[in-house]
């Protein structure tokens, strides 16, 4: 698998002189295809945007194919040969995501001082540990002007290598920050609903969760009973044991599988994949699950760049960093429990003032992490404009 995604030979940018960003695969590369959009837009120049991948490389040229002066390209492995005609075309700045270190380009940029930051850092436990015996990597991170990192272990980590601590910034995952945007968003009227219609998301809700989700339903139901529920399971091979207890249970449902052409049962189970993203414009509130039992949480963004307050339990280990700026703005609320969480929800229904609050505050959330775009931007740039063309 690894010598069919590192096939073929690679083909140098067209243009000399460009604002490099290296990414390994579909994972970084979808993390910085947000970014590397603002920030064409506010610097001019060439960009070289590389991937590692064959499916790194055509997730790049499907996301960023209509930019203009954008130079795509695959990098081979520290491939010596290539890093040498690279290096010759004189790049003004070289931006590796995540742990793209590799000695040889380290090296070169050292020989050429060629300006290098670190975009989305991070370092694990092992790969830090093995990093420790590879001096050029550790000579290399001492170049670094600007290391935007994930968490203060990623920043200790680094550190530690060599890269220096005044030019450490944590900055949370990229890949969180950014808001993905639904191909083709459902709308009230698509779903025969009006917008008076009320609709409580149940995002990712794992097996260990269901009987909290459906006791929810079950309740709510029976207190609020025009509440309609968009129950959406993070994982489809539990399916079955999920519609079995929902045939069980005295509440309607619809699959959307089914393709209704109206909503009409208080329940639609979305038992597809990729695309609880459409449902959220049409949604009153999500609960995002994978918080209310031992699970670490999911993306808490989604629903709020949506638009629409979230509510989530206490298991965030995973996503504290999004958790703190949502409570912060006002634009969502913890629960400790199941027993929280229902009467919580009851009183945004019933309580449309308190609701309203944490509905302007979605609205007015800062889309796309703005301050720390616009920090990376800044700081970006000024080491752009001391670069000779």
């Amino acid at each position: 698998r690894i010598q069919r995604e590192l096939a073929g030979d690679p083909v140098a940018p067209g243009r000399a002189g460009g604002l490099w960003f290296h990414m390994a695969s579909v994972g970084e590369v979808n993390g910085m295809v947000p970014f590397i959009r603002a920030f064409r837009k506010r610097q001019e120049g060439v960009f070289w945007c590389s991937a590692t991948t064959r499916t790194g490389l055509q997730r790049l040229r499907e996301a960023l194919q209509d930019l203009p002066g954008v130079e795509i390209f695959r990098f081979p492995l520290d491939h010596p040969p290539f890093l040498d005609t690279l290096f010759s075309m004189n790049p003004r700045l070289l931006a590796l995501v995540e742990t793209e270190l590799w000695p040889g380009l380290l090296n070169r940029v050292m020989t050429h001082r060629t300006p290098l930051v670190i975009l989305n850092g991070r370092m694990r436990h092992r790969t830090y540990q093995l990093y420790r015996w590879i001096p050029a990597i550790r000579r290399g991170l001492q170049q670094v002007r600007r290391a935007y990192v994930q968490t203060q272990w990623d920043a200790y980590r680094f550190a530690m290598l060599g890269v220096p601590r005044e030019h450490i910034r944590v900055t949370g995952n990229w890949k969180r920050l950014f808001p993905n945007r639904p191909q083709n968003p459902l709308s009230f009227e698509a779903l025969g609903l009006s917008e008076r219609d009320r609709v409580i998301i149940l995002a990712s809700v794992r097996s260990g969760e269901y009987d909290l989700a459906l006791r929810l339903i079950r309740q709510l139901h029976a207190q609020v009973p025009d509440v309609r529920f968009l129950l959406a399971p993070r994982h489809m091979d539990h399916l079955k044991t999920l519609r079995s207890r929902l045939d069980r249970m005295s509440v309607a449902y619809q699959r959307w599988s089914d393709h209704p052409s109206r909503w009409n049962a208080p329940v639609l189970v979305l038992d597809t994949l990729g695309e609880l993203l459409r449902f959220f414009p049409v949604g009153y509130l999500a609960v995002v699950f994978g918080s209310f039992a031992p699970y670490g949480g999911h993306n808490l963004l989604e629903p709020v760049f949506a638009g629409i307050p979230v509510v989530f339990g206490p298991y965030i280990q995973n996503v504290r960093d999004l958790a703190v700026r949502i409570l912060a703005r006002g634009a969502g609320l913890q629960v400790s429990g199941d027993v929280e969480l229902i009467r919580t929800l009851r009183d945004l229904l019933e309580n449309p003032q308190r609701y309203q609050v944490l509905r302007e505050a979605a609205r007015a959330f800062p889309e796309a992490g703005e301050e720390t775009v616009n920090t990376l931007m800044h700081e970006l740039k000024e080491m752009i404009r001391a670069v000779p063309t």
